[in-house]
């Protein structure tokens, strides 16, 4: 149950945003996004970051909301952190004011009662030392293995949650039932998007993933196949059942693992564009035809380009290809790798990766005819110095202002009682970006 006072104080935030988002400033943002994804990008956009830790030292929720319903509280959440960003950063993330409604329903895992590691960020803890707990523990385990399976899918849950939100908020905000998908959608059971690699890391345990490629390939390539149709089953699910939600906007939503944002392309800026959906779109049986898809191969960035091909993006391939446009990468190195990219993804890669242990040179030579997302190392706050990061920027953007590119303002784990820092940063980097805009 919801209060008269929760109600007429959730009313009144969501007028605020409702506000913030009439400026015309936010139309503009999203053409330049879609110009960007087209590969006809004036300057480089600016995507800010930031994980639920961070988030809570600015707007703790113990501190800040006001409602007690679950749901009514994350949209809360939701709501409160899209105002600070629109008050405080020079990003180029676009606020919005649509409200997402989950789905109700779950998949089943690839091993039962597996045990994670992640914390729990739907009771609002924040991450804590862990490690994982492989079960793939000799090559006769994969017995072990079952493809998931929906486990639940509950319309009456969904629609009395929607209809709820509809009841205090529809009048001002548009709400929606069901949430972009994304490449955090569904990630406890299916990993970071649609890897598959990053997953069996966690099922084998890494250093035992590495020795296999030598003493184990057969096993590998046994499991992967197996991990491959589960993720292509899954995508079949989600098309029959009417899961998947358009993802082509400017929605960030929580990555329930690592409790960062994500997007339809990873962390590797905004999925706005007019592409999507394709011409035959039908607005009732939403296909991954009709979406971004993202994969990465971060767990393999030691990992020779050959071994990186049969171990990871081969068995990526026949998924990826499925989506009608696709992002690629999130802090691997790929400095040789460009190459195996490029050819096993032609067929609708569009935005792809360069974490900060990238030679940015390279990458921009090599990705003229993609969206560069790159991502700089970002110091501690106790170590930022504001002359060091606008000259650093500055060649950054210089290097790329050739490019389609997209910069990854992040924060680091913690702001250290200094949360004024992200908004000097997003200013100066805004500013570097106009400096190289093109007319």
């Amino acid at each position: 149950m919801i209060t008269s006072e929760e109600k007429n104080y959730l009313r009144e935030l969501a007028k605020k945003l409702q506000n913030i988002t009439l400026n015309e400033k936010w139309r503009q943002l999203e053409q330049d996004w879609k110009d960007l994804n087209r590969l006809k990008g004036r300057r480089t956009m600016i995507y800010s970051f930031m994980i639920n830790d961070v988030w809570a030292e600015i707007l703790h929720p113990s501190k800040t909301l006001k409602t007690k319903e679950p749901l009514l509280r994350e949209i809360e959440y939701d709501i409160v952190k899209r105002i600070y960003r629109a008050e405080h950063f020079h990003c180029d993330t676009i606020i919005y004011p649509d409200i997402y409604v989950p789905i109700e329903y779950k998949f089943t895992d690839w091993v039962e009662n597996r045990q994670k590691p992640f914390a729990d960020f739907t009771k609002e803890e924040l991450r804590k030392a862990e490690a994982y707990h492989p079960v793939l523990e000799s090559t006769d385990d994969i017995k072990k293995l079952r493809k998931p399976e929906l486990e639940y899918l509950d319309w009456k849950k969904t629609n009395e949650g929607y209809e709820m939100v509809c009841d205090i908020l529809g009048d001002i905000l548009p709400v929606h039932k069901g949430c972009p998908f994304g490449a955090h959608t569904d990630s406890e059971v299916f990993g970071w998007g649609m890897s598959i690699i990053d997953v069996l890391a966690e099922l084998r345990g890494l250093e035992s993933l590495f020795y296999d490629f030598y003493e184990e390939p057969e096993f590998l390539h046994e499991t992967l196949a197996f991990m491959q149709e589960g993720y292509q089953d899954y995508i079949d699910t989600m098309e029959k059942e009417h899961l998947f939600i358009p993802n082509h906007s400017a929605y960030i939503g929580v990555n329930a693992v690592s409790g960062g944002e994500g997007t339809s392309t990873g962390e590797n800026g905004l999925a706005v564009t007019d592409e999507l959906p394709g011409k035959d779109y039908d607005p009732e049986n939403v296909m991954a035809k009709d979406l971004w898809g993202y994969c990465q191969g971060q767990e393999l960035t030691d990992v020779s380009g050959d071994m990186r091909s049969e171990f990871c993006l081969d068995y990526q391939k026949p998924i990826a290809e499925r989506f009608g446009m696709l992002a690629y990468g999130c802090c691997e190195n790929n400095d040789f790798n460009y190459d195996n990219i490029l050819n096993t993804f032609s067929k609708n890669l569009r935005v792809v990766s360069v974490p900060y242990c990238s030679n940015l040179q390279i990458a921009a030579e090599r990705l003229k005819d993609h969206v560069m997302a790159w991502r700089p190392l970002t110091e501690p706050i106790g170590m930022f110095n504001e002359e060091k990061f606008r000259n650093e920027t500055m060649k950054s953007m210089e290097i790329m202002k050739d490019n389609n590119a997209a910069y990854w303002c992040g924060a680091p784990l913690t702001l250290e009682g200094q949360p004024e820092v992200l908004e000097t940063m997003t200013k100066i980097v805004r500013e570097c970006s106009e400096a190289f805009a093109r007319s």
